[in-house]
């Protein structure tokens, strides 16, 4: 179906972007359908698996849909549709995103790891194509499709490891012993953490055309699957040793650099945006690398707000014009703010649910929570300074203008998922886990592997943030952006000469409120000064009566 709407999207005229904008839609939407219609089947925790023959003798194509490939495949469906609603987007750009959605497919559904080599190759190809119709490639983006191209190689090579070691190198079949250090789980976790990396090769100035829709529909979920297959196939006894070390250090070294970064860059929107975009992969990294399988939670939670992230990177001027007016300065500011983790976002959620589940697995888990914890608390600072610059930098005299739709609406995704963190475990993480049921108690209130905490926390969390930061805006003198000043004209006349009539009314209501407030302060002040001398003996003989009808 997506590979049928890419042939028809991609030899349109440039003029036709309504036609293709329609041709898109509906083919994600179809495929989104045909995926929804394998949930009954999979869910909670079931798989099913189809042959589609032999690419060569030996090597089967086989398809596997599990929760974990669907809830992947949906995910990103969803980003790629809301990526569709910009009208602002060739029709070559359109086809680029459809075949970027159809590699995460590829590689979410993919039943042995030719198809998933296939999945990330793929990518690039629609990465490519999605470049082509908006504008050239920059240097970053060239060198960063370079990274993940040889990166991908590392999976051709563990195939011919697995093909020749134990006979097979479908996904369900693969033994624990069968990832060795160097030869097979080394290049699997090479492959997924550098495509989790691809917000690295967006531009550092807004403006820059080549759109960084990639990095939300098939870079970020495809290196999401990659970490949770290899998880899933190193099973209760965890990666080697040595790989979930690497593994730890190298995404924390990641996450911190890149919060220090995004702080030290938080004067420029689309330059921090990136840092927080990198900063975000880092605490799944680590999580990959010590989380066991039973406990994944952690690891789909991160990644669940990683590709959020990226998604509304659109707002940072990441991809091409950063929409216009005061709404998007507005959007921006909360686009950055939420790729810091902060409460209106659901990375408070992913970070509680990650360091929870790392924390119990001994030493190495313990410094895996706890580099994540330092991570949140870096981007956090981050994500809010560079929010502050970004209203603080927005011109004030303007109108509201028209934000990115590509990014409004993933940004309202992550702020309900952030306040109700229950829907976001139950309906993307637990599955994206395939950890059958985490506990969901309701909307807003989860218990998962790391813990549990009770519904309100969150928005309490949001609320106290939301102030603090109306109170530091005051503070700095920071003021909204106001609408544009209107020519001066007469002053409106007092209402008691507007209507004759209510004057000697106004009075007379004004003598009374006076005299009823001069006469209940004069009450509280009588309550007060009796509060002072308390407790005194009525009071007490008061408690005792009451401690002894009680306590009979």
């Amino acid at each position: 179906m997506l590979i049928l709407c890419t042939f028809v999207i991609y030899p349109l005229p440039p003029r036709a972007v309504r036609a293709a904008r329609l041709v898109a839609a509906v083919g994600v939407l179809a495929a989104l359908a045909l995926l929804a219609s394998d949930l009954p089947v999979v869910l909670p925790a079931s798989r099913v698996e189809r042959s589609l023959g032999q690419l060569v003798p030996g090597v089967a194509l086989t398809l596997r849909a599990d929760p974990a490939g669907i809830t992947v495949a949906m995910l990103a469906g969803a980003v790629t549709l809301a990526a569709l609603a910009e009208g602002g987007r060739r029709p070559v750009e359109r086809a680029g995103l459809v075949l970027c959605l159809t590699a995460t497919c590829l590689a979410a559904l993919a039943g042995n790891t030719v198809l998933l080599l296939g999945g990330l190759e793929l990518g690039n190809v629609g990465a490519v194509l999605l470049a082509a119709g908006a504008g050239p490639l920059g240097r970053r983006a060239r060198a960063g499709l370079a990274v993940q191209h040889i990166a991908a190689l590392g999976l051709l090579a563990a195939s011919v490891q697995l093909q020749n070691g134990v006979g097979t190198t479908d996904l369900s079949a693969l033994p624990a012993r069968a990832l060795t250090w160097w030869t097979v789980a080394a290049p699997w976790a090479l492959a997924g953490s550098v495509r989790l990396l691809g917000a690295a090769g967006l531009p550092s100035v807004a403006g820059a055309r080549p759109s960084s829709s990639w990095t939300a529909v098939a870079a970020a979920p495809a290196g999401l699957i990659v970490l949770l297959r290899l998880d899933e196939a190193s099973g209760d006894a965890g990666l080697p040793a040595l790989l979930a070390a690497v593994m730890v250090g190298g995404g924390i070294a990641v996450g911190v650099v890149a919060a220090i970064e995004a702080l030290r860059r938080h004067a420029v929107p689309a330059a921090a945006g990136r840092a927080l975009g990198v900063a975000a992969a880092g605490p799944v990294i680590v999580l990959a690398g010590v989380v066991t399988q039973p406990e994944r939670l952690g690891v789909a939670a991160t990644g669940l707000a990683l590709v959020l992230t990226l998604a509304t990177a659109p707002a940072w001027g990441a991809g091409g014009e950063e929409g216009s007016g005061r709404a998007a300065a507005w959007l921006r500011a909360a686009a950055l703010a939420a790729a810091g983790g902060l409460p209106l976002g659901v990375g408070t959620t992913a970070l509680i649910l990650g360091a929870g589940a790392a924390l119990p697995q001994g030493a190495l888990g313990a410094a895996a929570g706890t580099g994540v914890a330092a991570t949140g608390l870096l981007t956090a600072a981050a994500g809010a300074a560079a929010a502050r610059s970004a209203l603080a930098a927005a011109p004030q005299a303007r109108g509201w203008g028209r934000p990115r739709i590509d990014a409004v609406l993933p940004l309202a995704v992550t702020a309900v998922l952030g306040l109700l963190p229950g829907i976001a475990l139950g309906g993307i993480i637990d599955p994206l886990a395939d950890a059958g049921s985490a506990g969901v108690v309701d909307a807003g209130a989860v218990q998962g592997a790391g813990g549990g905490w009770a519904g309100g926390y969150l928005e309490v969390a949001a609320i106290v943030a939301l102030v603090a930061a109306v109170s530091a805006a005051v503070i700095e003198g920071l003021a909204a952006p106001s609408p544009e000043p209107a020519e001066p004209g007469p002053a409106p006349p007092p209402l008691d000469q507007a209507w004759p009539g209510l004057r000697l009314r106004l009075g007379r209501l004004g003598a009374r409120g006076r005299t009823v407030a001069d006469r209940g302060t004069e009450a509280l002040g009588n309550v007060d000064r009796w509060l002072v001398t308390q407790p005194g003996l009525v009071v007490v003989l008061v408690g005792v009566a009451v401690c002894l009808f009680v306590f009979r």
